[in-house]
């Protein structure tokens, strides 16, 4: 399978980006380079509790990016779980009010 820029696979382990092997125990921005070439609005989620994902290295690229806006779900794991709490109406009313504040106004 051919894997284009814009694809991520990650299993528990390790991750694939333009052919290139990430593993994900090791932060880097490497797999976001792509991004700067997305020309529309971008909604980043990220929780507190990533084990995949550094905070501060979401910020920088984020940051770096004038179409992303990144929002903070507190106590939240990779697989958007925080204990048994359902998090669906959390990232339905993060997503919502993203869309209004960003796509709808413009």
């Amino acid at each position: 399978m051919k894997v284009t820029p814009i694809q991520l696979f990650v299993s528990e382990k390790i991750g694939t980006v333009s052919g290139e092997i990430i593993e994900a125990d090791k932060p880097s921005i490497e797999c976001a380079e792509h991004l700067k070439d997305v020309k529309v609005p971008m909604l980043f989620m990220q929780g507190t509790r990533d084990e995949l994902a550094e905070w501060s290295l979401l910020e920088s690229v984020t940051y770096s990016l004038p179409q992303a806006m990144l929002r903070k779900m507190e106590g939240v794991n990779h697989a958007f779980k925080a204990s048994k709490q359902n998090l669906i109406p959390q990232l339905a009313s993060l997503t919502k009010d993203w869309i209004c504040e960003t796509l709808i106004k413009s």
